[in-house]
Formats: structure tokens, sequence, C-alpha cells
């Protein structure tokens, strides 16, 4: 707006016990002493909760109000009044990356419990596309009561936040209350399934807690979840989610093994990626990631490739879950889940030696240890259970081994890896492979056979040379 005089403004302040007051919003007192327009400073306010109020230990939803802001994309150059916000519940906004959760649009998000019962306060900030402050915020104090226990059943949307903005592929992740989830089968007080209803088409059964939604079209969603009887019948809970869906943003698909396949005891599990760069954490930038995956429902390991190689898996069911997460660590609401089997007599292998991280010479042989699995050189022929092996040194070209032995020779000082995968009979992959990682010192022994040469043609007596470092 254009202002011919000054530009007054008032700061609102919150107290909440042990914090300093809270800015709601500052605008300057300047001079307007140009002929162009002064740029209006974007207020906020927190609607819901109310202020001294009371929410569920389960959770709550925060609502705000804006003036003079609209929502940008995290990642994205920063824009005058456009950004995101950062809520943080019971710690200061001075705690930076460590918030509790964002909104990106929609004016709204979830707090997910559970809550202690007692005094709570949230603080919102507003935040500009690089996650910098705009140094506005506000701030509301509110408690939760101890409730009588309830048997009423009902479920939460944790995932994604309503409004927010995703990819053709999206994880819808709930949370059930005092409700057990169940295949369909007979009536069981406190248990059942859901049915989600996608755009208002018919109804989908669900007897999970994550639902992955894929080759959605560009623009706005509405995903319904009723609670059903393990009969089907209708439990009267229903729960709304709107969300949008944007062109060009980060998927992927389990690529490598299919869903219920048979494979060894090593397997390699392969992601399809698509609009976004594979990146180490650090820097937010739009289009950027890694992913974290978890082994039978284990501790997340973080994961900057599209292929995790996993080894000694123990005969029997397993599945791996696998989330996209941006920069910072946080889940950009898009995962997928394989599950597997590993099979006693499928062909797999490992490395006798170097040990990983092992310290060796310029020279350094790899043995390798196949299990149910004939080592033979490639043929026109394809025989189960038999093959050869292709390895890569440092990330280079393949090189193709009939055999358990391979030695490297020349090698510069400090550090390398091997990674060997298992092919068929017709260079076919065979998805078994693994990665040795050592260092080459200057100082360890090391030894090359000079002469003969290989593949010489020689008479008897044969003399062998050969050439040695410390």
């Amino acid at each position: 707006m254009i202002q011919s005089k000054r530009i007054y403004g008032k700061a609102k302040r919150w107290a909440i016990p042990g914090l300093i007051g809270m800015s709601l919003s500052f605008m300057a007192c300047n001079e307007d002493k140009g002929t162009g327009p002064v740029m209006a400073t974007p207020t906020l306010m927190i609607s819901s909760p109310a202020k001294s109020g009371s929410v569920s230990a389960d959770g709550f939803k925060v609502k705000v109000m804006t003036t003079d802001f609209t929502y940008g994309k995290i990642g994205d150059p920063n824009s005058d009044g456009s950004g995101h916000m950062h809520i943080y519940l019971d710690k200061p906004a001075s705690s930076g990356a460590a918030y509790t959760t964002v909104i990106t649009g929609g004016d709204t998000a979830t707090v997910t419990g559970p809550l202690s019962i007692g005094n709570h306060y949230i603080i919102v900030t507003l935040q500009k596309n690089d996650h910098s402050p705009y140094n506005i915020q506000d701030s509301v104090s509110f408690s939760v009561a101890a409730t009588t226990p309830t048997t009423t059943s009902s479920v939460a949307f944790l995932s994604p936040a309503e409004g927010s903005m995703n990819g053709t592929s999206v994880t819808i992740k709930l949370s059930p209350i005092n409700f057990k989830v169940v295949a369909p089968g007979v009536a069981k007080s406190g248990e059942g399934h859901f049915h989600y209803f996608l755009d208002g088409g018919n109804y989908t059964p669900l007897a999970d807690t994550v639902l992955t939604l894929d080759k959605l079209s560009v623009g706005d969603h509405t995903l319904r979840i009723t609670l059903q009887n393990s009969d089907h019948s209708d439990l009267n809970v229903e729960k709304t989610l709107k969300f949008k869906v944007m062109a060009g943003m980060p998927n992927f698909t389990i690529a490598y093994p299919a869903e219920g396949a048979t494979v060894g005891s090593v397997v390699s599990i392969k992601l399809a990626t698509t609009d976004f760069k594979l990146a180490a954490p650090g820097d937010l930038h739009a289009g950027e990631g890694h992913f974290h995956y978890f082994l039978d429902g284990g501790p997340y390991n973080a994961l900057v490739d599209s292929t995790i190689s996993i080894t000694d898996l123990k005969a029997g069911d397993h599945n791996v879950r696998v989330t996209f997460q941006d920069n910072k660590h946080q889940d950009v609401a898009l995962e997928r889940t394989v599950q597997f089997k590993v099979g006693s007599s499928n062909p797999s292998f490992a490395f006798a030696s170097p040990a990983a991280g092992a310290m060796v010479g310029s020279s350094v042989t790899i043995r390798l240890s196949p299990m149910n699995f004939k080592v033979a050189a490639p043929g026109a022929n394809l025989v189960t259970g038999e093959g050869h092996f292709h390895y890569f040194l440092d990330a280079g070209s393949y090189n193709a081994l009939a055999d358990t032995v391979f030695t490297l020779n020349n090698l510069s000082v400090g550090e390398h890896s091997v990674r060997v995968a298992m092919q068929d009979d017709k260079h076919g992959d065979l998805n078994v492979e693994r990665t040795v990682k050592f260092t080459v010192s200057a100082t360890a022994p090391s030894f090359t056979i000079t002469s003969p040469k290989e593949g010489d043609t020689l008479s008897s007596p044969v003399v062998l040379k050969m050439a040695g470092k410390n």
C-alpha cells in the first residue's frame, strides 16, 4: 500500500510463564521520502488453539490468520511476503531447525500427541523459503486436562498436513484411537478396518495405517476415511483431508525386488527416482534429498544412493520400508514398502577378504565365497544357480570375473571400494551385490609377479619372478 506520510505499527505481546513476550508483528516507523510503494509487513495471529484453552492429549490442529503473506515453496528463492511457518511446541523459536512441524499451505497443521497433562505453549513463526526468519511470530498457551478414559473409536491424519503440496504419489499416515486395525472378518468391538474414498469415488478397504496413493493428477484432492467394523458395517466415524498435487515434485518406487519375491541372503533393494537429486543432508535445496530405510521395523539407516545392499539375512520373511527426506531429514510424506522372502537355496556370496576397512598395500587380493552358486564362464545357455561376477573398482566400469579370486595392482594410496554383482550365464543381473571398502597404505606390504606375464607360453622349467614392497 502507498502511504503519503508515516506508517505506524504496534507490537502485541503475549505473556507466557518462563518466556520473554513474543511479538505478534511489527512495522517500521519511517518517513516516506520516496515516491515508490512501501512494502506492507506480514502479520500473523494464532486462531486455534484458543489462548488458555484446552486441547486433547492425542494432539490438536493449529490454525493461523495472516495478512500480506503468501505461501511459497521451500527451497525456492526468497520473495518479500512469501514463505511458510514453523511451529514450536514447548520450546522457543531460537530452537531453529528443531521445529515441531511446518505450515506450508492452508493456514493449518496438526501437532500430534501424546501430550502430557498440564500446561503447554506453541510459538508460530513466519519463515522465508530458505527457512530464514522474518522475526514475526505469535504464541499461545493452553493446557491438557486429565480426562476419563474413553472407549470411543476415532482416527486422525498424521501426514500429510492439511492443504500441503505433494507430488503425484503421496503417503497417507493414520493414527487410530481406541481402535485395533485388523483384516475384514467377524465383527468384534473396538476393532475393524478403514474405507477410503478419493475425490468422491467408490470406497477401497484398508486394513493398515499407511496408504500410498499413486499417479495422482495435478490439482486439489480430497481423501475421506471412515471406520468400519470387521464385517464392513459403518461405525459412523469419518475424517477428511484436503491436499494439493504439484507437477515436478519428488517421487520414487522400489524397482527390485518385486513384492513377495524370494531372494538370497544378500539382496539389493533398487529404487527408481524421478524429479529429485540425491544429496547428503545439509542445507535445504528444492528437489534434493535422501532416503531413510527400515529393515523389519528396526531403526532407520540414512541412504544417499538408489541402491541398498542388505547382507546376512536369515531365511524367512522380511520387509524394507523406505521414506524420502529433504536435506534437513524432514519427511516429505512419501514412502514405499516391499515384502520379500529369503530362501535357503538362493544364490548369494560374501567377501572372504579383505575385511571391511582393512589397511592393505598397493596390490590387494579380493576373495569371494559364493553360496548356492556355481561360478562358470559366460555362455549361450542359462543354467539355474550358475553364473559369474561383475566387479567395479571405485565406481568405474565393470570387469567380468568367472572366478572367486582377483587381484588389483598399483592402487593409489587412500580409500578404495570394490562392488561385486552376481550375473547369470548371459550377463543378466541376479540383483545380488556387495561392496567392500579398504584403505591403501604407502607402508603396507605388497608384491607383484613380474615374470612370466599373464597368458605367456613357456617351456619347462619355468622361473617365477616377484617384486615386493615393504
